[in-house]
């Protein structure tokens, strides 16, 4: 389950516009795009490069319309058929359907329609691939350039630590901006608004459906 973050799990993607509703530019593709309303609409394409993970499908109105493709180490390892609800796991380039079983105080079983069971590396690559957290397009270095341009010049006479609590929802944008601890006040309302402005990010997803995220993480400031 994705729980609270910290600002040093982002990894490196791509650079993206400030608008939240835009499409990201990926290597001369518009991909994961808010309609007016914040709707999600067409393709929309997740990756986690420190893990190897991309996950591929078409929305329309905020769900996955389309069969979503998960990707690991480049290599296609499952499908989820979004009319059907079946999934295909590929071993090979070859698929097979497969079902999840609940084992009650075991571990869940994925089986496929042959009645083998898939061993603990595969069921890991089962799971793993269907979850990825939050990220901020430009990882950790882009974020950090962000914070440091973000910051008005009429607050570095002040000094101190800011940690915040914030979400990012399910579309990728930052809510619910709160002090948790801080070193000088003063310096509230600039790191809040520092948060508040960054960009939409990679939301977090899991198994088809994309989730709210919190996070913890601390501005310090020098004088």
């Amino acid at each position: 389950m994705i729980n609270k973050l910290k600002m040093l799990t982002v990894c490196v993607l791509v650079g993206m516009g400030a608008f939240a509703q835009s499409a990201v530019n990926y290597e001369g593709e518009a991909i994961n795009r808010l309609d007016k309303d914040g709707k999600k609409q067409g393709v929309w394409k997740l990756f986690d490069t420190e893990r190897g993970i991309t996950i591929v499908g078409k929305t329309e109105d905020d769900v996955f319309v389309s069969t979503i493709e998960y990707y690991f180490k480049d290599d296609l390892v499952l499908t989820y058929n979004t009319e059907t609800k079946g999934y295909t796991f590929y071993e090979d380039l070859k698929g097979s359907p497969v079902t999840i079983v609940d084992k009650g105080n075991k571990l869940t079983e994925v089986v496929k329609d042959n009645g083998e069971v898939l061993d603990e590396k595969r069921r890991k690559v089962f799971f793993v691939v269907q979850e990825l957290r939050p990220i901020f397009y430009g990882g950790k270095q882009g974020m950090h350039s962000f914070i440091e341009k973000a910051v008005r010049k009429s607050t570095l006479r002040h000094s101190g630590k800011v940690k915040l609590m914030w979400t990012i929802d399910n579309d990728g944008i930052v809510t619910n901006v709160k002090v948790m601890e801080s070193e000088n006040s003063a310096l509230n309302e600039e790191a809040v608004r520092i948060i508040q402005s960054m960009p939409r990010w990679q939301p977090g997803i899991q198994r088809g459906s994309f989730v709210r995220v919190n996070f913890t993480t601390s501005i310090v400031f020098n004088d």
